[in-house]
């Protein structure tokens, strides 16, 4: 038998859940971003209470479950045209997470491809004719797994190091 998933929107029954989710997704990214230099302390809770129970009606976070197992989620946020894309309103996925044991599952992309069309979804069920996300350059997984979703390079953020200038 294959393993069940289904896709739900979050409530604050999920805060300490995530809030654990986003503390691992933040330490896995940022201790391998070479330009972030402060502490990897996250107070995930906090971060998801604070969505979950100020109902922002512009932030959607969806839970994945695989046979009743809270395995991951997406954080999307609809957000009007600005400097980071200004072409029209986006919807902009803000997070996106399996947790570790289950990314080996020989259901992994279809885990992934849930989570990215109910976000794809969302978008369009609230106007919204683009998607957006931002990926760490050195997370080649998530860039190759949105390629066949056709997501493509919109701009380049550059950045160098420049030491210290407060001499």
């Amino acid at each position: 038998m294959k393993d069940e998933i289904l896709i739900m929107l979050a409530n604050q029954n999920y805060i300490i859940i995530f809030g654990d989710m986003v503390e691992k997704l933040l330490i896995s990214q940022l201790s391998k971003d070479p330009y972030y230099k402060d502490e990897m302390e996250f107070d995930g809770e906090k971060y998801m209470e604070d969505i979950l129970c100020n109902e922002n009606k512009d932030c959607f976070i969806y839970v994945e479950e695989v046979n009743n197992e809270i395995v991951g989620f997406i954080e999307i946020w609809l957000r009007n045209s600005d400097f980071y894309f200004f072409a029209d309103k986006y919807a902009y996925i803000m997070h996106y997470y399996i947790e570790e044991k289950n990314r080996n599952t020989t259901q992994i992309y279809k885990m992934i491809n849930k989570l990215y069309y109910v976000a794809e979804k969302c978008a369009k069920e609230n106007g919204y004719n683009y998607i957006c996300a931002d990926v760490f350059s050195h997370n080649d997984k998530i860039i190759t797994l949105l390629k066949p979703k056709r997501m493509e390079v919109y701009r380049y953020r550059t950045a160098k190091q420049l030491g210290n200038l407060a001499k």
